[in-house]
């Protein structure tokens, strides 16, 4: 209950007589020692991705040339035509050799890495591919439409190589993709019946390991730093086995 002011001052003296402390003045802010922290188990580092492996870099796209070019029609004349009007009016143009060098899509002529002799339009002007290698040859190939036309000049064959069954473990047989472009450093030998031949020549005489078996003659190079004629499937080129084929020239 409550106290008057004498009660209270009664109720302390009895207190004292006995004998009985002093309640605890009661903190105001009570500090508590810091929570146990359980133990943690830590987590597992998580393996590291393996690095991607590389795309293989595509080969060069077979597309038909954009530009405008002349050609000898079959009744003797000519005219400016390309090669979406060849692919909806008259396909049988593709017939003709030259047009199937611009149209190499429409055509189905893929294979064909042989620059065309006729003349193009291109900025108003008549050009044709002598024009594109005579000079400045790499800005000109970057013209849009330039490495679809020029094919060779440009390196722009679209040519998977195909491996002939395997004759030998020491080297690959190719057709299609061309010869190791190396004069300078080449030598011819005549009456060599095959590539096999060839290349068992090539290393014999000269310890050369780069062949090349067309026109029933064999040169034998001493080194490859890039391929000539590519897309000429009269060329038998043979390489050491596993032997990365260079670019174009």
């Amino acid at each position: 209950g409550n106290f008057s002011g004498k009660q209270n001052k009664i109720f302390k003296q009895v207190v004292n007589k006995m004998g009985i402390p002093d309640p605890p003045t009661p903190t105001m802010n009570p500090t508590f020692p810091p929570p146990t922290e359980s133990p943690t188990t830590p987590l597992p580092t998580p393996p590291l991705p393996e690095p991607m492996t590389p795309l293989p870099t595509p080969p060069p796209l077979c597309e038909d040339s954009p530009f405008t070019f002349e050609a000898e029609m079959g009744d003797g004349t000519s005219a400016w035509i390309d090669c979406a009007w060849v692919s909806e009016v008259n396909s049988e143009l593709c017939f003709f050799e030259e047009i199937e060098m611009f149209c190499r899509n429409t055509c189905g002529s893929c294979s064909i890495c042989t620059d065309p002799t006729l003349r193009f339009k291109y900025k108003n002007k008549n050009r044709d591919c002598e024009w594109t290698a005579a000079k400045k040859t790499t800005k000109r190939c970057k013209i849009v439409g330039m490495a679809d036309t020029c094919h060779n000049t440009c390196g722009n064959c679209a040519v998977s190589p195909t491996v002939s069954p395997a004759s030998s473990s020491e080297y690959d047989s190719y057709t299609g993709v061309g010869y190791c472009n190396n004069a300078s450093n080449e030598h011819t030998l005549n009456n060599i019946s095959n590539g096999e031949e060839c290349w068992e020549k090539c290393k014999e005489k000269f310890d050369i390991h780069f062949a090349e078996f067309t026109d029933d003659e064999c040169y034998c190079q001493e080194t490859c730093a890039c391929m000539g004629s590519i897309g000429d499937a009269s060329i038998n080129a043979l390489f050491p086995a596993g032997f990365q084929l260079p670019s174009a020239c």
